[in-house]
C-alpha cells in the first residue's frame, strides 16, 4: 500500500545473475529471479540444488579433490544452470512486462486450442518439460499454421452457413 492508502504493484523485477563469482555459487532465486507468476521459483531452486550436487559432488568425495576440480565442477554447473534456464527465463521476463502477445505466440496458443498434439505441445512448454525453441519448433509452427487455417476456415463457412 502507499502512504495514501491506494494499493500499489510491486516493482518486480524479473533478474538474472551470475551463477558463479569468486567461489561463490548460487542456486534457486539468488541465481535467478523469475516473475512469481509463473509458479517457477521453487522447483528452479530444488532443479538447480541437484544440478550443483550432480556436478561437485563426486569430486567433493574423492579422497584429495583439488580447487582446480572443484572450480572445473562448478563451471559445469554454471554452464548447466543458464543452458537449462535461460531461454526460459527470457520469455517469463519478456512478458512480465505487460506487453501483448505477438503473431507466433497467438497463433501458437490459439492453435493449440484445436489439437491435442500442439495442445500438449503447449502443456509441456508450460510446465518447463521442454526449452522455448522446442514449443516453438519449425515442425510446430508449420502444423499451428496449419490447424489454425482449418479452424478459420470452419469458422467462417459456419458463419456463412447461419446467414
Amino acid at each position: 500500500m502507499t502512504r495514501d492508502g491506494n494499493k500499489a504493484l510491486l516493482d518486480h523485477k524479473a533478474d538474472g545473475r551470475t551463477v558463479l563469482l569468486f567461489g561463490l555459487t548460487l542456486v534457486g532465486d539468488a541465481a535467478l529471479t523469475t516473475d512469481y507468476l509463473w509458479g517457477v521459483g521453487c522447483g528452479w531452486a530444488l532443479e538447480s540444488s541437484a544440478w550443483l550436487a550432480d556436478e561437485v559432488g563426486p569430486v567433493l568425495t574423492q579422497p584429495a579433490p583439488s580447487a582446480a576440480d572443484v572450480d572445473r565442477a562448478l563451471q559445469r554447473y554454471a554452464r548447466r544452470h543458464h543452458h537449462e534456464l535461460a531461454a526460459h527465463h527470457f520469455f517469463i521476463a519478456d512478458l512480465a512486462g505487460g506487453r501483448m502477445l505477438n503473431p507466433l505466440e497467438r497463433l501458437m496458443f490459439a492453435a493449440a486450442a484445436h489439437d491435442e498434439r500442439l495442445a500438449s505441445n503447449l502443456a509441456h512448454y508450460g510446465g518447463r518439460v521442454i526449452t522455448p525453441w522446442q514449443f516453438l519448433s519449425p515442425a510446430k509452427v508449420a502444423r499451428s499454421l496449419r490447424v489454425q487455417t482449418a479452424a478459420s476456415r470452419a469458422t467462417r463457412a459456419t458463419t456463412a452457413a447461419t446467414r
